[in-house]
């Protein structure tokens, strides 16, 4: 939505309130005759957001902004928010459209001085240089444009070229900071740092969180989950959206009967209503349970960031008068600029997820992968920089639990298995979600789940318990004390049993187990347990004669078969010399 869309919204919802919406009231002749003097200078703002220590330092700051106002043109402004020319007439340019209250016939840019004002506030009849708001390109980036000064002074060093200079932010003169100031010469763009005496507060009642889901998100706070590929992460995240949206449970959680938006960078448009709508059954919900309280954004197809979503939200929210409380980006990587390996360029990406939250108030959850050949152990899943772990406020991790063949935990998922229209089946598989981190919070304890798609289930049974998360070092120490333990007869074994079970799933549709066949069906429940998939090589030798599992292939219907008690001794004694290889 452009910038005359919100301000046209506005007007048609309260023409009072817009009229004067973000604007600064002064005479036309001091928007004429500016010059590009900033109003309000005498506060004396750093132009980077933060409070100069000197005089000396507040002059330079004003004196660079007012450089940067005037190699930017009021005029080219103007023209690019309201799509128009223009109708010279004397020393100013009149537009149709106000890009600062969305009125008609009320704003003028005037060229010589690089100023402008709106008089959408004075009487149609009274003289026009009463009553009217305007000012110089900062301003008009602040009231057109809707930024934060830190924002607009960031805007504008991007189109000028200027370079921020960290000793102008420590407002010193000779460009390095004394000790005795407590700034440096390192000090951030826009740090914006305030002092708060906290002894008034002491003794005070501790307030109550302000939480969107209750014991786990406050609002203004960032959650993120990590979770990999095939995890059911993403369905995770629409159906924390859609118990916001209903009021209903999520995980256990209970949550405020709120306002949700998902902003999806990835998926079709049409594909995100097909996951709704199954997700929204799955739940039970009704039509109206959540009319009116969940929109979803694709931003497939585009490049939109961090900061242009902070900025387009906050259009939003004003247009609409309907805040939200809950936000979810799914993924964060695809709203990120920069390497998600490098601590500065993640830290700049949560500073912009952290205005968000401050500007809509609501809280917010975002996506992430689980990286490569990295840790098992909590909190290190994440992929990229160790940021990942240390901005969110919330941090949950989604990891696979390592189901044994023929356990009660496995008859548990057997019991949750679907089959679909087609007749195919779909297993249920096994997860652990664990909270490494919480800082609003008391720790939280793991809780383990069932993913019956496209839901995930708390299990109330128990039976999951006992599982251990596939390729941790709990799971390798329990099946022999390293990842060599793979090799052991026990695993053997267990995948013997594994494929007893996917024989009899194959025949009970109807299809022929071949060698082929079991494999894609034992590498599918093998990938969703988080483990590796197995080689059509290494599963062919240990089908063989001489292989380590029980399975050999019927020559005449190219189906697996089991090998008996003395059938399989009796190889034994005249073995080929297979080459023995790890599941």
């Amino acid at each position: 939505m452009s910038n005359l869309d919100v301000l046209r919204a506005m007007v048609a919802a309260d023409p009072e309130a817009a009229e004067q919406h973000g604007t600064k009231q002064l005479t036309a002749e001091t928007a004429a005759s500016a010059g590009g003097e900033p109003i309000g200078w005498e506060d004396s703002v750093s132009i980077d957001g933060g409070s100069t220590s000197t005089a000396s330092a507040a002059t330079r700051d004003r004196d660079e902004l007012m450089d940067m106002c005037a190699e930017v043109s009021i005029l080219d402004l103007a023209r690019e928010d309201t799509g128009e020319i223009g109708r010279q007439s004397g020393n100013c340019v009149s537009f149709h459209t106000c890009p600062v209250c969305g009125r008609h016939d009320c704003f003028r840019a005037y060229p010589e001085t690089n100023s402008w004002a709106c008089f959408s506030a004075s009487n149609p009849n009274a003289d026009p240089s009463k009553n009217a708001s305007g000012g110089n390109v900062l301003d008009y980036l602040e009231r057109a444009r809707h930024m934060q000064k830190t924002e607009a002074v960031r805007w504008l060093r991007e189109r000028t070229g200027h370079p921020f200079q960290p000793e102008r932010q420590a407002g010193h003169a000779g460009g390095s900071a004394s000790a005795s100031d407590g700034a440096g010469p390192n000090a951030k763009d826009g740090a914006n740092i305030e002092f708060t005496d906290i002894s008034s507060i002491i003794g005070e009642p501790v307030v109550p969180l302000d939480e969107v889901i209750h014991g786990l998100l406050p609002r203004e706070r960032i959650g993120q989950i990590v979770a990999r590929g095939g995890s059911g992460k993403t369905f995770m995240g629409y159906a924390a959206a859609l118990s916001v949206a209903s009021g209903r449970d999520w995980l256990g959680f209970s949550c405020v009967h709120g306002r949700a938006l998902f902003i999806d960078p990835e998926l079709h448009p049409n594909d995100i209503r097909r996951r709704i709508q199954s997700i929204s059954r799955a739940m039970g919900l009704t039509q109206n349970e959540a009319r009116g309280r969940l929109d979803v954004v694709s931003l497939r197809g585009t490049t939109a960031t961090a900061d242009v979503l902070d900025t387009e939200i906050r259009q939003h929210i004003a247009a609409t008068g309907k805040p939200y409380d809950l936000i979810i980006i799914d993924t964060i990587n695809a709203i990120m600029t920069g390497d998600e390996n490098s601590s500065t360029d993640v830290r700049a990406l949560f500073a912009s997820l952290q205005r968000l939250t401050k500007d809509s108030g609501a809280a917010c959850i975002v996506i992430h992968h689980t990286g490569k050949g990295q840790g098992q152990a909590d909190g290190e899943r994440g992929r990229g920089s160790s940021v990942f772990l240390d901005a969110p406020d919330v941090c949950m991790e989604l990891a696979p639990l390592r189901v044994d063949p023929g356990s009660a935990a496995d008859e548990l998922l057997k019991a949750h298995a679907q089959t679909r229209a087609n007749g195919t089946r779909i297993y249920a598989t096994a997860w652990r979600l664990t909270f490494p981190k919480n800082r609003a919070e008391a720790p939280i304890k793991p809780i383990n789940l069932i993913f019956r798609h496209p839901l995930h289930i708390v299990d109330g049974t128990g039976e999951l318990e006992e599982c251990k998360v596939a390729g941790s070092s709990a799971d390798y120490g329990s099946r022999g004390g390293s990842a060599k333990g793979e090799s052991c007869q026990r695993d053997w074994d267990a995948m013997d049993e594994a494929l007893a079970g996917i024989i009899d799933d194959i025949h009970a549709e109807g299809n022929r187990a071949t060698r082929a066949a079991c494999l894609g069906v034992l590498n599918e429940r093998r990938e969703s347990m988080g483990m590796p998939k197995w080689a059509s090589a290494t599963f062919k030798n240990n089908t063989l004669r001489g292989g380590k599992l029980r399975y050999r292939v019927d020559p005449t219907t190219q189906e697996l078969y089991r090998l008996s008690d003395e059938q399989l001794a009796a190889e034994s004694d005249t073995e080929g010399g297979a080459v023995p290889n790890t599941p």
